[in-house]
């Protein structure tokens, strides 16, 4: 009987420690400095790491965070760019302003009374459109 209770709790913690550990991918949180409605960019996406390298007058429309929580093994930093630079272009920024990139610690509970620490990786963003075009 003790057997089957074991076999039962680790078919609930085994998928419960899966997707927290795998995740479904990034987390995008959008903050609105401009509500102004705009279409998508469909050309190119001007990338800089601060707002000092930008040389044409500009504006900034939105701040994006994105924060991927999946093991570390897994994190891609190229992939969570793409994404985030894919969803500032849906908001019509000609570019971006890489303004924190790092990480940050997480204490998970696995399921049998204890927990497990892992790093999740961040990277915010100012989504830009230049005043001159």
């Amino acid at each position: 009987m003790a057997m089957i209770t074991t076999m039962k709790k680790n078919l609930f913690v085994v998928p419960a420690l899966i997707f927290i550990f795998l995740g479904c991918g990034p987390d995008i949180y959008v903050k609105d400095v401009d509500m102004e409605s705009r279409p998508p960019n469909t050309g190119e996406l001007d990338s800089y790491k601060s707002a000092e390298e930008v040389k044409r007058p500009y504006k900034t429309i939105k701040i994006l965070r994105v924060e991927d929580d999946r093991v570390e093994a897994r994190q891609d930093e190229e992939q969570m760019k793409k994404e985030v630079f894919a969803k500032a272009k849906e908001f019509g920024a000609d570019g971006v302003i890489i303004t924190k990139t790092g990480a940050h610690k997480y204490r998970v509970r696995d399921g049998m009374g204890g927990s497990v620490t892992y790093n999740a990786k961040v990277m915010e963003i100012e989504a830009i459109v230049y005043l001159d075009k």
